[in-house]
């Protein structure tokens, strides 16, 4: 099935996926996406679970931890949702401690990688099996 939309005008924000206030990388294409601004206003500097999804797969990015961020990489994979976003204070402090590790190695293909599996964590593409053309979940 294909459907096509029509707009006149439409507005979209860029995302800053992990955001600044835990040390995000900014203006990277890796950590950027396009959403209506209402949604990027209610989002805010929520921290997405893709930050701990992905780190639990890249575990020798992080080699050593505070037992915090350990207790949280622990959890069971299934547990961390696409497109959740948390404002808890202790989720805040580990996304914090790992993007600090992160930018310890500055902008590599490593951290790229990790901030682009992030964000496909949190905003998964599907694709249109007749044409090929990509469209958000």
């Amino acid at each position: 099935m294909h459907y096509q939309v029509y707009l006149k005008s439409f507005i979209f924000d860029l995302d800053h996926v992990v955001p600044a206030s835990i040390g995000g990388p900014g203006n990277i294409e890796e950590n950027l996406y396009p959403l209506t601004a209402s949604v990027n206003r209610t989002k805010g500097d929520s921290i997405p679970d893709g930050v701990f999804f992905v780190a639990q797969k890249s575990l020798d990015l992080f080699p050593s931890l505070s037992d915090s961020a350990i207790k949280v990489l622990r959890r069971n994979p299934s547990e961390f949702v696409p497109g959740k976003f948390t404002k808890d204070n202790a989720s805040r402090e580990v996304a914090r401690e790992l993007i600090s590790r992160l930018r310890e190695r500055g902008i590599c293909r490593e951290v790229k990688k990790f901030f682009a599996e992030v964000k496909n964590f949190q905003y998964p593409i599907s694709g249109c099996d007749h044409c090929g053309r990509k469209f958000v979940k």
